[in-house]
């Protein structure tokens, strides 16, 4: 079958299986036509149609109907969504029949294709839409909603308009040489390093957009028998790690998701970095730890305050140095031989320090705090950040490009050379929010989609 933009698609906008309630969403010009042929009801737009599916002489089933006409849909085009019972037998029986009537499967992505098409939304938009659906934290929610609402493209579309400005009084001074046309540049390159500037902002920021949609990583390092394990078990409330009187228990690592207050975080239990025998499982253990630290910057720093510092902590320490570490005083409940006056002596780069007993679960609450203190998002990202490697791409050429009018300018370049570097700082906006655009890209954003959005 031949897939075209002008074909009726359908798709279940549920997820498959069981449940109380399923969803049919199809859209296109022959949504209604055909709907009518086998529900039985009033269908208004715009309202909730109570009514029933008629497909068989033995088979119904009581439906809520919504529709929404073109061009006030999601999709732009007539869109109806079908609120059946959510067993999957039904579910398959209408799509079989919408099938029999020439309405094809909706790919992924492609009723939120289509949206973009008619011009519903922008290409940030769209991409905030599948970060919103994805997110794991709340931060990611928050700001994936906030650019579906169009808080990004507003502000790039005021950049687009201050590039047209420049753009317009180049332009004109070339065409038009005889009216000796003034152009303000002082004024120039205050516009241009404004763009630049706030384009650096954004890619500064960016290199927290994994960790805001998915939760920050967080390293538990330190010696063998510490408590790392029962501190990642106090943390999940459940014996997830295997706890074990004798040192080196871990022989890899444990990772497990916590959220707290609203902020996700990425757990991860490492094996013991600090090598005691000669054995080659716990040689691996230990490669994979080492790379799992060279990646991550978030320490939490476990000692057995019970038993104070010896060189094997000092051996932990200096293969952490230089990152963002919390010390934890770990079984304060067996009693301290180690205090945080003296840690602070032994350990002066440390962020902070906090005495807690993994096993009785005492200060973990604390602990907690000081994790969303040190290692939040919050303190260091900006208004707007580049959510998708797509977005980070034209940010960094938007910079550069930028960068080259403001040299080019101070070199004393012909205007026609800086017009058209301006000219490719407006196309390369108009490629973030799609006013421009390729099919490849289109292909790229929405097939990554669920289906039936």
């Amino acid at each position: 079958m031949s897939l075209s933009e002008q074909d009726t698609i359908v798709a279940l906008s549920t997820p498959p299986g069981m449940s109380a309630i399923a969803v049919i969403r199809l859209t296109g010009e022959n949504s209604l036509e055909r709907i009518k042929e086998i529900y039985s009801g009033k269908i208004e737009a715009g309202k909730v149609n109570h009514g029933f599916i008629n497909l068989e002489k033995d088979f119904s089933d009581e439906v809520v109907l919504l529709y929404f006409k073109k061009p006030n849909s999601y999709t732009g085009e007539d869109l109806i969504e079908i609120h059946t019972h959510g067993n999957m037998l039904i579910v398959e029986n209408i799509l079989r029949y919408l099938y029999s009537k020439g309405i094809r499967a909706a790919l992924p992505g492609e009723f939120t294709k289509r949206a973009f098409l008619n011009g519903k939304m922008d290409l940030i938009q769209a991409e905030a839409l599948e970060m919103l659906i994805k997110s794991s934290t709340y931060d990611g929610i928050k700001l994936s909603f906030s650019y579906l609402k169009g808080g990004l493209s507003k502000k790039v579309e005021e950049i687009r308009e201050s590039i047209l400005v420049l753009l317009s009084q180049i332009e004109a001074n070339i065409d038009f040489p005889d009216y000796d046309v003034e152009i303000d540049w002082k004024s120039f390159n205050k516009t241009v390093k404004r763009i630049k500037e706030w384009t650096i902002k954004i890619l500064n920021s960016s290199h927290f957009s994994n960790s805001l949609f998915e939760g920050q990583n967080i390293i538990v390092a330190g010696k063998a028998n510490v408590g790392k394990s029962s501190l990642l078990n106090a943390f999940v409330q459940e014996e997830r790690a295997l706890v074990s009187e004798y040192p080196g228990t871990t022989r890899d690592f444990l990772r497990e998701r916590i959220v707290y207050r609203n902020k996700a975080f990425n757990v991860i239990d490492i094996a013991g970095i600090e090598e005691r025998e000669n054995r080659l499982l716990e040689k691996r253990g230990i490669e994979r730890s080492l790379k799992i630290l060279e990646e991550n910057d978030n320490i939490l720093f476990v000692i057995d305050a019970s038993e104070g510092v010896d060189e094997r902590d000092f051996s932990v320490y200096d293969k952490i140095k230089g990152k963002k570490i919390i010390l934890v005083l770990n079984k304060i409940d067996k009693g301290s031989v180690i205090e945080k006056r003296e840690a602070e002596k032994l350990f002066p780069e440390v962020l902070d320090i906090i005495e807690i007993s993994a096993k009785f679960e005492k200060n973990i609450d604390e602990l907690l705090d000081k994790m969303i203190f040190y290692y939040s998002n919050e303190k260091n990202k900006s208004d707007f950040i580049a959510m998708t490697e797509r977005q980070k791409e034209l940010f960094y050429r938007l910079k550069d490009e930028a960068e080259r009018v403001l040299e080019k300018k101070k070199l004393n370049y012909e205007e026609e050379i800086l017009a058209e570097h301006v000219r490719e700082m407006k196309r390369i906006v108009e490629k973030l929010t799609g006013k421009i655009y390729d099919e490849d890209i289109l292909e790229k954003i929405f097939s990554s989609f669920c289906i039936g959005k």
